[in-house]
């Protein structure tokens, strides 16, 4: 079974001033190498009590479309730019994609008084490896990890 690494909240809202403003919390999970078969509310095979718990009180997607690799997906997702126009092509470098020439979802989110945050292995897009550059995006929390030789799994920034 393949290693599924999963990329928590792109943005997740605070409850804290925003609690009686009406705004709904968001929770974006973006996961590589996974599909309708490993979510249960979708009809899975495999019981996903806590996924299944959100999806009960939310808005699930029941169409989607997305990019064959996981960088280009993650770029069209902070961007709203299809690969071609964002220069994230592939899982190498982030190509053009810049906070500076990007108004990202995190940034759009502020800009109407959400709390932003993130979370997991964005390693290919540029300018996405401090909190201060996550800062640039639009994020207000942090946290990186990605794959590396010694420990085979995650390490955190």
């Amino acid at each position: 079974m393949k290693r599924t690494l999963l990329f928590f909240g792109a943005l997740v809202a605070l409850c804290g001033s925003l609690a009686g403003s009406g705004k709904p919390n968001i929770i974006f999970i973006l996961a590589d190498d996974y599909g309708i078969p490993g979510v249960g509310c979708y009809g899975g095979i495999y019981k996903t009590p806590q996924l299944d718990a959100l999806a009960a009180g939310g808005i699930r997607f029941e169409r989607c479309f997305s990019a064959p690799l996981c960088a280009p997906s993650r770029g069209l997702f902070m961007s709203g730019r299809y690969a071609f126009r964002s220069g994230v092509l592939d899982n190498g470098a982030g190509g053009e994609l810049t906070p500076q020439n990007c108004v990202s979802i995190a940034k759009l989110l502020k800009g109407v008084g959400y709390a932003t945050a993130m979370a997991g292995k964005w390693s290919q897009l540029t300018l996405l490896s401090t909190p201060d550059e996550a800062k640039a995006w639009g994020f207000d929390e942090f946290l990186r990890w990605e794959r590396t030789k010694a420990n085979g799994i995650g390490s955190q920034r």
